[in-house]
């Protein structure tokens, strides 16, 4: 119970820090290079098994600035991610992997 609390505070606390992140940094992509954005769409595969982890993952990845879940494939495992800028697709992969095991872990 103690270590379930933990993540859950873990969780919020990682995602809240990348909202405020990721909103800095698009400012400042949109400030400085407007002109230059190259966007694009990703896909990234789940490993979650509930369905209701796949919706919160989905949401969570559309509620950060830069990033839009488009479409999850009709097997509900591929996620379609529109980003901003490609440059981040990395990062994006990265956190997107992060947020899937902290959900698994806090819920």
């Amino acid at each position: 119970m103690i270590m379930k609390l933990f993540h859950y505070i873990y969780f919020w606390l990682f995602y809240l820090t990348k909202i405020v992140v990721s909103g800095m940094l698009l400012s400042w992509v949109i400030l400085t290079r407007a002109r230059s954005i190259n966007g694009g769409e990703i896909t990234f595969k789940t490993g979650l098994k509930k369905d209701w982890h796949k919706v919160a993952l989905f949401n969570l990845i559309s509620m950060t600035p830069g990033t839009l879940s488009i479409d999850i494939d009709p097997s509900n495992e591929i996620l379609t991610i529109h980003l901003v800028d490609m440059s981040d697709e990395a990062d994006t992969v990265k956190t997107c992997k992060k947020l899937e095991e902290l959900i698994r872990k806090a819920f």
